[in-house]
């Protein structure tokens, strides 16, 4: 039988090519979300919340949030407790809470008038209104008292009927142009009295029913945002597909989530008849309106022109881009940089290249100089070059057409990478020339011919040396030279260098250049440069007359910090030169966490590990009450590892210390691991190895083949994951034995596999909570650390809440963007787009899932971008998902992103975002710095000296009016004594991520301090942070996963992933 299911794009398709003939829509109260209007199950669910709390007043205040996952279920037991309310999602839910909750028939219709009261209908029905008038859609009919259909066509000057089921034989008037039918189902409190109640849905007049059925026998019906819950308008929908016609039944629902059974049954219905019925998985009322009159007026221009008229019709401030700003009054502490003033010429040669369609241009020019008496780049049409015009000739003799000219240099020419790259190599040549104990790359590297270390691996002897990598970086005022130190390893008769040899090399050396050595490396090859502290002067190429001068100063730029909260600073020595500093910032405060007290009240502190043992987890009101239930894990795992692997995990009910070797394991910020029920004021249930939750599986796939056999292991843990499921584990952990390390992933021509994220794809579709761990994970030494790191997990993916941010603004969302490329499809790349949408406590709530389909390509292929469609898309999703799980308004979005925003990108962001109700928005890309490093230097007599401890987290430094530095990853107060410091890894000295704002009105201290609150949410694991917030630190790896998924947009807990 052919499935149910229909994908969106293909019923877009099905519309467009039937656009001649005439459509009906069936609207639900779904369909008036975004008009700022309440679902009808957030409305069931506001009508649970107030039956409870009104009748556990003791308890409201942690109650009031009735989107929220676990108050929904806290709330849900209570009801089935009492005995006497429906099941859940029972069909009589919506009609038995209305009646419930307000029993007086005047106290309900003032409950649905305050909630239509001063809406406007948005975008889709702006777009309904459109198709109305190309003809593809004649009638709405609706279970809504909204009236915004029926607004819509007003403010669209159409003609509007408006027909209840007082006047339903008006639907046979003679038909007009521009008339759109509008038709109530439960009627209207201006005409008669609202059907809110179950005796009152179900007693829909005879003669409507007859008159639907003749209306939708040659029409199609287009349902959108109806979940099917009015069993009398079901009733008739079913009369209606029980005989034979040619009107077709598309049901549009949320996703792809289970088909209702009424649903799923109509469905059925219809097709026994005759009829083309599907489900169509959608992502909502307005993005179907917006790609149905795309699609269906692609070859309209008139009608294309009205749609992007409306697209576009709010006023977006599309280049609004305030400059960030910092008022540092005193000098708390003093941080020396890695960059050092250059001035670069005043020119470069320019002349037009002479190629032919089938070569490539950069690489006819970096072959034709790979003589370091001359660099040359192309860009646009033209070689830019650094030599003598004879060379120039010499070498591109044939390829010149025109004249050799001079062209001038700007500060901002070095933000062109050809520029750049010419820039930086005619330096590395130069000083490598002006050195003779230096070597160089021949583009961005020098080294020591001096040895640093030699090491022997697999009977090849590898030599390092200290080495500098340059680049160049601008800020507001000047141009710095980067000098960022290397370890350089020389080929072995010139044979690559095995990738694993060398990142081991280099994090051996690295993680001990901590930050006083660190600063001894770079002075050092100061002292090589600038002999007697004089200035670097230099032509090239060397000792010519072409006017091509560089001049490199001999001090690197300061920057002076101030500590937030601190009323007073630090002296400087009038011998220090006031002139090196040229940079300013902030030291931000450590973010604090909210967690409850065992009374209930909120509770800050900024480490995670002492707030839960000093406290309870912030939801200990709900999950830790008598109606919590113990968390249930599932388990998978060969019967060969069973008694080890129970061992393992029944250490979450026991005491853990953090002692390796006779010490405490990082003192300064672990603590004993004091048993899970004690961590979190619940219990935890692993099962016995004889128990149901415990799932055997083979230790081995069927076939002996690696690539078949890592499927066949991949379906046979998702049938087991499953069935562990089944039998009640809130979460299920997988276990991964050594001897399963060549099925774990393979890479062939045509396909990419891994075991990781196929299970867990699985297991998000399937809305099951995993977790996967290794068999080394079992012989880890700090036993204590991955105690408490698992019970973390379990704990989060049970969908509890163990902390949440302080200090937040409680009308602004977070959102984050990710990416994945296929790589093997033969027809080009396939990009998945993934939002990651955090509540203001910066809660995770889900991940939206998308593609997108004509992404627009940065030059080199590699980084996807947004076309305006697919942004405004985003932004009007991203609009809607803060409505349907946020209890307050949410009037700004922050949007990160690890690459650039495009002018289309911010466009339609700005646009979507406006469209769904909200107009304050900041645009911020984030990435790890690659070039900037600071270290942290004390004060002794006022003068700067090289500290010990490296750079305090929170750390933040202006570099423009956009641009600022933020250290995510540095200092914090030790655990043990406020006095004492601790620096997460302990290894080398951290590097900053470079915080740039593409739109938006907000300061750097706003942006700043949001994001350190971001890095602190990371319930995948118990460190103190991670270096990126929570919104982008997975998004890419998440986006990865999601492109196994069967279905896309819709929105996934983002814990199914983790």
């Amino acid at each position: 039988m052919q499935s149910l299911i229909l994908d969106y794009d293909a019923f877009i398709r099905s519309i467009k090519v039937n656009s001649n003939t005439a459509h009906a829509l069936l609207l639900g109260a779904g369909a008036s979300v975004s008009s700022g209007i309440q679902s009808a199950t957030d409305c069931i669910w506001e009508w649970k919340k107030d039956i409870f709390v009104t009748k556990n007043a003791h308890n409201a205040s942690r109650f009031t949030n009735h989107r929220d996952e676990q108050v929904r279920q806290h709330i849900q037991r209570w009801l089935d407790n009492e005995g006497n309310f429906p099941e859940l999602n029972h069909a009589t839910e919506y009609s038995f809470y209305a009646q419930k909750a307000y029993p007086i028939e005047g106290d309900r219709q003032s409950y649905f008038e305050g909630i239509i009261e001063g809406k406007k209908p948005a975008v889709g029905y702006q777009m309904m209104c459109l198709l109305a008038q190309a003809e593809i859609i004649r009638s709405v009919w609706t279970t809504n008292f909204d009236n915004l259909s029926y607004k819509a066509a007003i403010q669209f000057n159409m003609e509007a009927s408006k027909i209840s089921l007082g006047n339903i034989s008006e639907i046979y008037q003679p038909y007009k142009r521009n008339n759109l039918l509008c038709i109530a189902l439960h009627g209207d409190y201006k005409y008669g009295p609202m059907k809110n109640t179950d005796e009152e849905l179900d007693t829909q007049e005879e003669v409507f029913v007859d008159i639907l059925v003749r209306y939708l026998n040659d029409k199609s019906l287009i349902v959108s945002g109806y979940s099917g819950r009015d069993i009398s308008l079901m009733d008739a929908l079913t009369k209606v597909y029980s005989s034979k016609g040619a009107g077709r039944l598309y049901w549009c629902g949320r996703g792809a989530d289970r088909i209702n059974p009424r649903i799923e049954k109509l469905l059925d219905t219809a097709r026994a008849n005759g009829r083309t019925a599907f489900y169509v998985p959608t992502d909502g009322f307005d993005e179907l309106m917006i790609g149905l009159s795309k699609a269906c007026f692609e070859s309209k221009p008139p009608f294309q022109k009205q749609l992007q008229d409306i697209i576009s019709s709010l006023p977006v401030q599309h280049e609004k881009c305030t400059p960030f700003s910092m008022n540092v009054t005193h000098i708390n502490s003093v941080l020396k940089g890695n960059l050092f003033p250059i001035r670069f010429p005043k020119s470069v040669f320019q002349f037009e290249f002479i190629y032919t369609s089938d070569e490539e241009p950069w690489e006819l020019v970096k072959e034709a100089t790979s003589d370091q008496s001359l660099v040359a780049g192309y860009f646009n049409g033209n070689v830019y070059a650094f030599g003598s015009p004879d060379k120039i000739h010499e070498i591109f003799k044939g390829r010149i057409k025109g004249d050799i000219q001079r062209s001038p240099l700007s500060k901002n020419d070095i933000h062109n990478p050809t520029i750049s790259n010419l820039l930086i190599r005619a330096v590395t040549l130069s000083i490598s020339q002006k050195f003779p104990s230096l070597s160089n790359n021949n583009k961005n590297l020098v080294w020591s011919s001096k040895v640093e270390s030699s090491h022997e691996y697999k009977g090849i002897r590898y030599t390092t040396h200290r080495g500098i990598k340059f680049k160049f970086i601008a800020d507001s005022s000047y141009n710095y030279l980067s000098c960022k130190p290397e370890l350089y390893i020389p080929k072995y008769n010139d044979d690559p260098i095995p990738i694993d040899i060398k990142r081991d090399l280099k994090n051996s050396f690295f993680k001990k250049l901590y930050n006083g050595q660190y600063e001894t490396f770079i002075d050092n090859f100061r002292k090589l440069l600038f002999k007697d502290n004089e200035s670097l002067n230099f032509d090239f190429p060397a000792d010519s007359e072409n006017g091509f001068k560089f001049t490199i100063r001999p001090s690197p730029g300061f920057a002076k910090i101030m500590q937030a909260g601190a009323k007073s600073g630090e002296r400087i020595s009038e011998k220090f030169p006031q002139k090196l500093f040229v940079h300013e910032g902030i030291q931000y405060l450590e973010p604090n966490l909210i967690f409850s007290s065992l009374s209930g009240n909120e509770v800050n502190h900024f480490h995670p590990m002492k707030g839960l043992l000093n406290n309870r987890p912030y939801d200990f009101p709900i999950s830790g009450s008598a109606l919590s239930e113990d968390i249930f894990i599932g388990v998978v795992c060969p019967q060969e590892y069973s008694s080890r692997f129970y061992n393992f995990l029944n250490l979450q009910n026991q005491v853990v210390t953090t002692t390796y070797n006779g010490k405490r394991h990082n003192a300064d910020y672990l603590i004993d691991f004091p048993s899970f029920h004690t961590a979190y004021g619940i219990g935890i249930n692993i099962p016995h190895v004889s128990e149901s939750r415990w799932v055997d599986c083979p230790i081995s796939p069927p076939s002996t083949d690696m690539m078949k056999g890592a499927v066949e292991l991949a379906n046979i843990l998702s049938q087991r994951i499953q069935r562990a499921s089944d039998e009640g584990a809130n979460v299920v952990t997988v276990f991964i034995p050594k001897v399963w390390e060549h099925y774990k992933s393979y890479d062939s021509v045509n396909e990419f596999f891994d075991l990781h994220d196929y299970l867990k794809a699985f297991a998000a579709e399937h809305q099951i909570a995993t977790q996967l761990i290794e068999e080394k994970t079992l012989s880890d030494p700090l036993r204590g650390q991955i105690t408490w790191w698992l019970s973390l997990s379990f704990y989060v993916k049970a969908l509890k809440t163990p902390w949440i941010l302080a200090n937040t603004d409680t009308q602004t969302a977070y959102a984050g963007i990710g990416y994945s490329v296929n790589k093997h499809r033969n027809q080009g790349k396939v990009i998945l787009g993934c939002s990651h949408i955090y509540n203001p406590q910066g809660q995770g709530l889900k991940y939206k899932l998308s593609k997108v389909n004509e992404p627009i390509w940065d030059a080199k292929h590699k980084n996807p971008y947004l076309p305006f469609d697919d942004a405004f898309k985003f932004g009007l999703s991203t609009a809607g998902m803060c409505r349907d799980n946020f209890t307050q308004e949410v009037k700004r979005v922050v949007v990160h992103k690890r690459t650039h925003f495009t002018e289309e990108e911010i466009k339609g962001i700005v646009s979507g975002l406006a469209k769904g109700g909200i107009h304050e928005v900041d645009l911020v890309e984030i990435n790890i710095e690659d070039n900037i490093r600071y270290t942290r230097n004390k004060l002794d007599a006022g003068m700067p000296q090289a500290d010990k401890f490296p750079i305090n987290r929170g750390t933040c430094i202006l570099l423009t009016s956009r641009k600022a530095l933020l250290y995510t990853h540095g200092v914090v107060p030790s655990i043990q004594n406020p006095k004492f410091q601790y620096y997460l890894g302990g290894n080398g000295i951290p590097a900053p991520i470079t915080i740039r704002k593409h739109y938006g009105e907000s300061n750097i201290s706003t942006i700043a301090n949001e994001i350190l609150g971001l890095t602190k949410v990371n319930w995948n694991s118990m460190d103190l942070y991670s270096i990126l917030p929570a919104t982008i630190n997975s998004s890419n790896k998440i986006a990865q996963i999601g492109s196994l998924l069967g279905r896309f947009e819709r929105a996934y807990d983002y814990r199914y992933f983790i």
